[in-house]
């Protein structure tokens, strides 16, 4: 089963789409690369691009040994989180939905990867599971996961975990 393709919304919000394609970029050059590689994406997370978080801070945002790196001036408030299992995350603020599975599905084909191939969601939508194929390494498992903003935003906060298919289902 393909990703849906999300149509456009009747009120897309332009801000949200910016930092949708912000976010589909950044995962596409970072966790898809490097998934199962916590080496290997650490170090490519240098700055000036990247910063790292204090570890104060990475122990706060996340559920496991890691560590967490800002992205500064980028839109949407991204982040980095590179768990030391190899599992790796993105995360944003300002998300427009439709247009981050867009964006994903895009970045992904031209990081030489297959189609995002949804294997589940929950009712609403805001848990979905793909599995994507490389074509020069293991598959990668993506869990994609959309909170609402405060205050009846249409835009969401959204939660990008990935994975090699070698990590099993040990999600983060």
């Amino acid at each position: 089963m393909a990703a849906p393709e999300a149509a456009p919304a009747a009120h897309a919000d332009p801000v949200g789409r910016d930092s949708a394609t912000a976010m589909g970029r950044l995962f596409s050059e970072t966790c898809f690369r490097h998934a199962g590689d916590a080496a290997g994406l650490r170090a490519e997370l240098v700055p000036p691009r990247f910063t790292p978080m204090p570890d104060s801070v990475s122990r706060a945002v996340l559920p496991r040994p890691g560590q967490a790196f800002a992205v500064p001036g980028a839109p949407g408030h991204l982040m980095v989180l590179s768990f030391d299992d190899g599992w790796c995350g993105t995360g944003g603020t300002g998300i427009e939905p439709a247009a981050l599975t867009n964006s994903l599905s895009e970045r992904v084909r031209a990081a030489g990867g297959g189609e995002m191939k949804l294997m589940g969601a929950d009712q609403a939508g805001r848990e979905q599971r793909y599995l994507i194929d490389r074509p020069h390494g293991t598959p990668v498992a993506l869990l994609v996961l959309l909170m609402p903003e405060p205050g009846g935003s249409p835009l969401m906060q959204a939660s990008l975990f990935a994975s090699d298919m070698k990590n099993g289902d040990a999600a983060p």
